[in-house]
């Protein structure tokens, strides 16, 4: 018996020895995934005093109905946004709109302490951008300028005009640090409304559409250039484009195959898998105007199974209707806080049915 306990030592050695030997290497642990982030967009028709369709009537300087302001806030708090992207929130020279905004968010229990608001040639109406995570660098990009030539008249009486505008609602660039090793650029962008310009119109396009044209080569030309500096930057554009995936202005936006710099609008849909955003009520038309779009960083790290367009549950209360709130349909975009590579993304991610 001690002959043999003073041997158990090297036996057990050897024993293990063996075992590592011929037993393959057990493989890595997992690392615990990284933590989700999700950012909204939601265009709030007109938060403050306006001009506004209300019960079939209009009505002329009307604050917006306490019934919609209470609906939005309640789908804001359904989804709650770490980042916010807003348009339509009426401008004023003491920013008493964009106030009431914060004490609204603020008192529906969604906490922003960074937001950022600018304003363009419009004079109606502002963006805004609000942020559970430190604003590192905040840009208004509301002094672009563009031009245009127009051809008036014909035979003898024609001439050539040329129409030098500003952006209408500007753009904001921020860069958010979401966590303290992942870094974020949101555009917040509101191109022109649908709204007809017949003084603009050309052989080829409307005249809103040659506005909106002209915005999003601006905008593009901003994101191309973070791009250059960074490859590998992770940009976010959020916001209501007033156009389909299949305009000039949403064309210039994601870029063509050929060209460098692609960005991608995230194919963003509700439970029912409907993906319009936008109602226009009087032709009953539905409309995809709002977009999340992701340079090739960004979607690396993109959670498709986080990230949808907003729609109420068959049993919600009314003030969780989406039409109770806006013309428009919140869209929410989800994304790991971790720069990610496409196969890591993909393993995150549960599998495609």
């Amino acid at each position: 018996m001690t002959r043999l306990r003073r041997r158990a030592p090297t036996l057990l050695c050897n024993i293990l020895l063996w075992g590592a030997l011929q037993c393959p290497a057990s493989p890595p642990a997992r690392t615990a995934a990284p933590g989700l982030f999700t950012a909204a967009s939601f265009n709030l028709a007109n938060w403050g005093q306006s001009d506004r369709w209300s019960h079939g009537k209009h009505l002329e300087n009307a604050p917006k109905p306490e019934a919609e302001r209470r609906a939005a806030i309640a789908i804001l708090r359904r989804i709650k946004p770490d980042i916010l992207a807003v348009q339509e929130v009426i401008r004023d020279a003491h920013d008493r709109f964009l106030d009431d905004l914060k004490t609204a968010l603020r008192d529906g229990g969604l906490e922003y302490p960074e937001s950022f608001a600018i304003h363009g040639y419009d004079e109606r109406i502002q963006i805004a951008l609000f942020s559970r995570f430190p604003i590192r660098e905040r840009i208004a990009l509301n002094q672009d300028r563009y031009q245009f030539t127009l051809h008036r008249g014909t035979g003898e009486d024609a001439r050539v005009e040329r129409i030098n505008r500003r952006v209408e609602r500007g753009f904001i660039r921020a860069t958010i640090d979401v966590g303290s090793s992942y870094r974020l650029e949101v555009f917040v962008a509101h191109l022109k409304s649908k709204r007809d310009v017949p003084e603009y119109d050309g052989p080829d396009e409307s005249g809103q559409e040659i506005i909106r044209r002209h915005e999003a080569e601006i905008l593009r030309r901003h994101i191309e250039s973070r791009i250059r500096d960074n490859p590998e930057a992770n940009i976010l554009v959020l916001g209501d484009m007033n156009d389909t995936m299949g305009s000039s202005a949403l064309q210039i936006l994601s870029g063509r195959k050929t060209d460098p710099v692609r960005m991608y609008p995230l194919w963003l849909s509700d439970y029912l898998r409907d993906a319009w955003t936008h109602a226009y009520r009087p032709e009953r038309e539905y409309s995809l105007f709002d977009y999340a779009i992701a340079s090739q960083g960004l979607f690396n790290e993109y959670s498709p199974s986080h990230s949808y367009v907003y729609r109420e549950s068959p049993d919600s209360p009314p003030e969780l209707r989406w039409d109770s709130a806006s013309d428009h349909r919140p869209i929410v975009a989800s994304f790991y806080a971790a720069d990610l590579s496409y196969p890591e993304r993909e393993r995150l991610e549960p599998q495609k049915p």
